[in-house]
């Protein structure tokens, strides 16, 4: 009996550590998609200030004419 229930914690052990693997795998994606999407944020907010002080909306707008 004592055998069948260190398998059964043996096969517990595995699955918490496919687990934990997993978990640390998301932590890392959900780290790099916050950082892409500040810096998009940073990219669009430079993008918008450079606009407001007029430099570079002729060739990002056409013009007519």
């Amino acid at each position: 009996m004592g055998n069948v229930q260190r398998l059964r914690d043996f096969e517990q052990i595995k699955q918490l550590q496919r687990l934990l693997g997993w978990s640390a795998q998301l932590d890392e994606a959900i780290d790099d998609l916050s950082l892409a999407r500040d810096m998009t944020r940073s990219r669009a907010d430079m993008t918008i200030e450079h606009l407001k002080l007029g430099f570079g909306a002729n060739h990002l707008v056409p013009t007519r004419g």
